[in-house]
């Protein structure tokens, strides 16, 4: 099969000060998990493994607060 990579944006800009995003991951069949916790980069790469719906969602938190911002909507690709 065709071997894809895809890039993941899921902030305008790189968080700082206290603040960090979370980003979770729904693989096809499966429930919300965590994919990249607490960083401060806003993009990452993506290597699918297998086919199907992967769907992502990401928030802003707050370190010092220990609050965050809702999840976002959820974004979809399709491989395969």
């Amino acid at each position: 099969g065709v071997h894809r990579t895809f890039t993941l944006t899921w902030a305008s800009a790189d968080a700082t000060g206290d603040h960090v995003y979370d980003v979770q991951i729904r693989r096809p069949g499966d429930a919300w998990t965590s994919w990249r916790k607490g960083v401060t980069f806003r993009t990452d790469s993506f290597d699918p493994a297998g086919t199907g719906r992967f769907r992502f969602r990401a928030r802003m938190r707050d370190v010092s607060l220990g609050r965050a911002s809702r999840w976002s909507d959820a974004v979809s690709i399709r491989v395969g």
